[in-house]
């Protein structure tokens, strides 16, 4: 591959500079196509604004403010402050509260009783049996069984040999290392016509209502990509050149 110019933090920098010394840093300095009339002694005097604002504004006195409420009373019916009806927390409705008298509004009906038997055994909380309740034991067997079919290292195998006669139930979860390269079939996830390489693994995986191969990695071919000794990292004198040329 032939080399690729590119520019480094370096380069990057001299080129802003380079640049940055080219612009122009007054008005004067610019061309004036838009027929911009300059007055250094120029007031802006619009009002941008009619005048009945203007005025309201200007008899605004210093410090006033707005929506004001001079007289707060809570205990006035005619004061924006009065509160109809507030709970009064002296009554004998709020400042007694027992959980035992069911006429009190914080009694808690069928509450359960933490000491009991039920709370204190778990084994009574699951019958042995039934059809809604799973066992701790049946728990763990299922568990190990899923897990234990999940990954299951099975050794080497040839390309040529991964067979439907592989996909079986007894079978599912093996991982296989290929021990040499070649090309998927019609049996793997991915369809035919992939390629395999020495060292993937392939595991039998059950999908759609059928066993089929699957790959767990896969080797990425990075030859089309460009290697940093491709990289020409351009000096200044090569930007300089860039940006003023000496040849046409």
């Amino acid at each position: 591959m032939n080399p690729v110019n590119s520019i480094d933090d370096n380069g990057l920098l001299y080129f802003y500079q380079t640049i940055k010394a080219e612009m122009p840093s007054k008005t004067s300095d610019l061309t004036n196509d838009t027929d911009f009339v300059e007055d250094a002694h120029y007031v802006h005097t619009d009002n941008n604004f009619d005048n009945t604002a203007k005025t309201k504004l200007t008899n605004i006195e210093d410090g006033a403010q707005v929506n004001v409420q001079a007289d707060w009373n809570e205990s006035d019916p005619n004061s924006d402050s009065y509160i109809k009806n507030k709970p009064s927390a002296t009554t004998q409705e709020q400042a007694d509260w027992n959980e035992s008298d069911n006429t009190k509004v914080d009694f808690i009906k069928n509450k359960p009783t933490l000491g009991s038997a039920a709370a204190k055994n778990s084994t009574n909380a699951v019958t042995s049996g039934s059809s809604d309740l799973v066992e701790s034991g049946a728990v763990k067997d299922y568990v190990d069984a899923q897990v234990g079919s999940v990954y299951n290292p099975s050794g080497d195998i040839t390309v040529e040999a991964l067979l439907p006669a592989l996909l079986i139930a007894a079978n599912k979860g093996n991982v296989y290392n290929l021990s040499n390269g070649g090309v998927t079939n019609q049996y793997f996830v991915e369809g035919a016509g992939n390629t395999l390489y020495k060292g993937e693994n392939v595991q039998i995986i059950y999908r759609n209502n059928t066993y089929m191969f699957d790959r767990l990695s896969g080797i990425v071919d990075l030859s089309p990509y460009m290697k940093t000794a491709d990289i020409h990292w351009m000096s200044n004198s090569e930007i300089e050149e860039l940006i003023h040329p000496t040849t046409p």
